[in-house]
């Protein structure tokens, strides 16, 4: 048998809501996203699976839409967050998608309470990463021009 998470993605948007936990141990809203920034970074998704994504994410409970968001490369996006415990750490999580053609332009992870043997002051960006192309090449950390723990910017 195939391992569920590499099964193509779904078009249909209920089908899609239920995708991100194939091959997963949760459905938790944070799980969800764990799946999903991996899926999006791994394989390319077609117009109409990424229109089925961004309906399912608008759609997932615990998985806030924030509107418009500006990443640190100064693109505007539409951005989804959600705030979980999922891998053990308080974190939020945020997918930035290009609002024209639906490509991930950004995903951050925030801790958002104190990290325990970590001595990390919150809030900290743990992870960043950037998509420079839809072919999937991303720069991930820090870049020059921003500083560490700067947050994604309402836009």
């Amino acid at each position: 048998m195939s391992d569920p998470r590499y099964h193509e993605a779904p078009t249909n948007p209920s089908a899609m809501k239920r995708w991100p936990a194939e091959g997963y141990q949760t459905s938790s809203p944070g799980g969800t996203f764990d799946s999903v920034s991996e899926r999006l970074l791994n394989r390319h998704f077609s117009p109409s699976q990424k229109a089925a994504l961004l309906r399912a994410l608008k759609d997932t409970r615990g998985i806030r839409y924030r509107g418009n968001v500006e990443d640190r490369a100064g693109r505007v996006g539409a951005a989804f967050t959600v705030e979980s415990r999922y891998g053990g750490l308080p974190k939020e999580r945020t997918l930035l998608f290009n609002p024209r053609n639906g490509n991930l332009l950004a995903y951050e992870e925030e801790l958002t309470d104190e990290g325990g043997k970590l001595n990390v002051t919150s809030p900290a960006v743990v992870l960043y990463i950037t998509c420079l192309k839809p072919s999937g090449a991303w720069l991930q950390g820090p870049t020059p021009d921003t500083a560490p723990g700067q947050q994604l910017t309402q836009g």
